[in-house]
């Protein structure tokens, strides 16, 4: 009688393991999927441009990069399609304008052609191409440390009035 006893109870043991271990593949399964939509609601495919201008009496110049949100399952999730972040340089820092040396276009990733046209004309549009970017807002990255862990972390670096998605935290 007692053999039964242990025998049942083995069995029991058994079966709430093997339930056990389904429902956290299952939960598991579920998190992977609730985060594979986020990423994909997330996503958006972005063009960058670069406007120069440059303020010859003061030795300023002036840049604005813009990205423009082109496409994406939801683009109405940030509420804006245009993201703007502007800052200036001080020309005198690197001589004038027409010695700008080669550090400067390089910080600017101009080649000598866009180089002289902002020289002459004093000012330069760029489109510095496309790119795929997960972008969110402040309220939107996903809770990661309740993630299973072999899901990727990700850092998200503010971005004007969003946050992007930079490389995985290892």
């Amino acid at each position: 009688m007692d053999l039964y006893k242990y025998i049942l109870a083995f069995m029991i043991s058994i079966n709430m393991t093997l339930l056990i271990m389904v429902n956290t593949v299952c939960l598991a399964s579920i998190k992977y999927n609730t985060f594979k939509k986020w990423l994909i609601n997330h996503t958006f495919k972005v063009n960058y441009k670069a406007y120069y201008n440059h303020d010859k009496e003061n030795k300023i110049l002036h840049i604005r990069i813009t990205f423009k949100i082109l496409k994406g399952l939801n683009r109405k999730l940030l509420g804006l399609e245009i993201i703007n972040d502007e800052f200036t340089i001080n020309i005198t820092r690197y001589g004038s304008i027409n010695e700008v040396n080669k550090r400067l276009a390089e910080r600017l990733r101009l080649n000598e052609e866009e180089l002289n046209i902002l020289k002459d004309i004093g000012v330069l549009i760029k489109n510095l191409g496309n790119s795929t970017e997960v972008l969110t807002t402040k309220d939107g990255p996903p809770s990661w440390w309740e993630e299973p862990p072999y899901l990727p972390r990700y850092a998200y670096e503010k971005d004007g009035d969003v946050y992007k998605a930079t490389d995985p935290i290892i």
